[in-house]
């Protein structure tokens, strides 16, 4: 723990960590099924966009940064040299986002960042999130959709799925709060609800469960039977 490094003259590493959400929209989906091994299959599209709008379970899978609606909102922000467990075994935060490009919200992307701070003494020297981001000392490895193929982590996104598709417009509002719980049958696993609205206008709310193996297959799979 953060205490024990403290203590024991060590230090901690990754120093900080920071969790993320961006609303997000499927193009994976529609991409994919245009040619799938140059075979058309897009009557495959509304199977999959409705699977995964209906599964309880989050979709862990990469997506491009084109798929984002708009910048990312953080929604936890943690010091782990001096964190206890008490304080991500279970939290809420609100988030707001202004959507940047015209498209339709499938869902939100959940990312991390976790920081290297090389700072002295670092547990006397509390640092802000807005420090480290701004710091070009601080090693960053982020699981935010990168661009090039190469800057993908072997983590992914955990991608949750709406109940429906909502057309967005740049300048849109999509604003909430995520509620983080620990899974009631493995605790190490968590529950994950999202209550949202687009404008303020009609509010929605849908939970993710967490559990060993309980993550929904690719979007891109084909169905079985």
């Amino acid at each position: 723990t953060g205490y024990q490094r403290r203590v024991h003259g060590g230090i901690m590493v990754p120093s900080h960590a920071s969790m993320w959400l961006i609303p997000f929209e499927d193009q994976i989906v529609t991409k994919y099924w245009e040619s799938v091994y140059g075979v058309k299959m897009t009557s495959m599209r509304p199977y999959c966009t409705q699977r995964n709008f209906e599964s309880p379970y989050p979709v862990i899978e990469n997506i491009p940064p084109e798929c984002l609606l708009s910048d990312r909102c953080c929604i936890k922000f943690i010091d782990l040299r001096t964190s206890k467990t008490s304080q991500t075994d279970a939290f809420s935060s609100p988030f707001s986002s202004r959507v940047n490009r015209g498209g339709h919200l499938h869902g939100f992307c959940g990312v991390f960042t976790v920081y290297f701070d090389p700072s002295p003494a670092p547990w006397q020297t509390p640092r802000t999130l807005e420090q480290l981001e701004g710091d070009p000392a601080v090693i960053q490895l982020t699981t935010v959709p990168a661009a090039a193929k190469e800057q993908e982590t072997h983590w992914m996104n955990s991608l949750f799925f709406t109940s429906e598709d909502t057309q967005v417009a740049p300048g849109d509002v999509i604003s909430g709060t995520i509620f983080v719980r620990p899974n009631s049958g493995i605790r190490r696993y968590k529950d994950v609800e999202i209550a949202w609205t687009v404008n303020d206008a009609r509010p929605r709310r849908k939970t993710w469960h967490g559990a060993a193996g309980s993550t929904a297959p690719s979007a891109t799979a084909a169905p079985t039977q």
